[in-house]
C-alpha cells in the first residue's frame, strides 16, 4: 500500500511554489497578492495582480492509497483527468485510479522515476497558475510542451481554451509560437519536464481523438439528469458510470 498525499500539505506547498515562481503565475506573469506581504517595501502594480492556484500537473486525486491493478486503455486516462478535483468516494474509484497509474506507467515508462502516488505533492509536480488557467489546464484545454531549450515550453492551445483568456498569455513570436521559460527563485525543483511532457501528450490524444466533445456532452447530460427525457432518449448507459463511479 502506498502512502497517500494529504490536502493538509497544500498551504505549505503553495507557499513553496509561490516563492519558487517569484509570486507569479508561471505562464502569464500575473502577480499573486501574497507578493505584497512577502515584499512589503515593493510597490506592485495591482492591475497586474490576480489570484493564483498551486496547480498539479499529474492530478492531486491520484495521490491516494492503492495497489497496482490490471492495465486499462489510454482513453481512460483522458476520461478521468478532467475529474481530478473530485476525490475518490469508494473502493471502486480507488480501483479505477489504480488502473490509471498502471496505464500511465505502461504508456510513459519515464514516469516511474519521476512520480508516484506518494510524491504527488512535491514541487516538481506543481506550478503556480492564474486560477482561470488552472481550470483550463485540468480540462486539458492547454498544455506546455518542452522545447529544445532547457526549462522552456511552448504553450499549446486547444479548441476548448476560451478566447477571452488569450490576452493573458505571452504574445506569439515571429513563428506564431507562444513560449514561456521557467526560472527558479528558491531551492525547490522546477516543474518536471517529464511530467509536463506526459500531460501534453495526454492533452494531444484527448483533443485529437474527439474525447473532449464526448465528455462535454456527458457533463451537460449530468447537469440535466434531474429531468430525464420523456421520450427515453437520455443516454443512461453512458451517464451511469460517471454518476456512480
Amino acid at each position: 500500500m502506498v502512502q497517500s498525499s494529504s490536502r493538509n500539505e497544500q498551504p505549505m506547498l503553495k507557499r513553496l511554489c509561490l516563492q519558487r515562481d517569484n509570486y507569479r503565475c508561471i505562464v502569464t506573469g500575473t502577480i499573486d497578492p501574497a507578493a505584497e506581504k512577502a515584499y512589503p517595501d515593493v510597490v506592485f502594480d495591482r492591475t497586474r495582480m490576480g489570484p493564483t492556484h498551486a496547480s498539479h500537473i499529474i492530478p492531486f486525486a491520484l495521490g491516494i492509497p492503492f495497489a497496482l491493478g490490471q492495465y486499462q486503455t489510454a482513453a481512460q486516462i483522458s476520461f478521468y483527468f478532467p475529474y481530478y478535483y473530485a476525490p475518490p468516494k469508494s473502493e471502486f474509484q480507488e480501483r479505477d485510479i489504480c488502473h490509471i497509474w498502471t496505464t500511465l506507467f505502461a504508456l510513459f515508462p519515464a514516469l516511474r522515476d519521476a512520480i508516484s502516488a506518494d510524491t504527488i505533492n512535491e514541487p516538481k509536480n506543481v506550478m503556480t497558475l492564474l486560477e482561470v488557467l488552472n481550470m483550463q489546464f485540468g480540462k486539458l484545454n492547454f498544455a506546455l510542451e518542452p522545447t529544445d531549450e532547457a526549462n522552456t515550453y511552448e504553450i499549446i492551445l486547444y479548441r476548448g481554451f476560451p478566447g477571452v483568456y488569450r490576452p493573458y498569455l505571452p504574445s506569439p513570436d515571429v513563428h506564431g509560437k507562444r513560449q514561456v521559460k521557467f526560472e527558479r527563485h528558491n531551492h525547490c525543483d522546477l516543474p518536471s519536464c517529464i511530467l509536463l511532457e506526459t500531460h501534453a501528450a495526454i492533452a494531444r490524444i484527448f483533443n485529437v481523438s474527439g474525447k473532449a466533445d464526448q465528455i462535454d456532452k456527458v457533463l451537460r447530460d449530468c447537469d440535466e439528469i434531474r429531468c430525464l427525457a420523456s421520450d427515453g432518449s437520455t443516454d443512461i448507459e453512458t451517464l451511469l458510470p460517471i454518476l456512480v463511479w
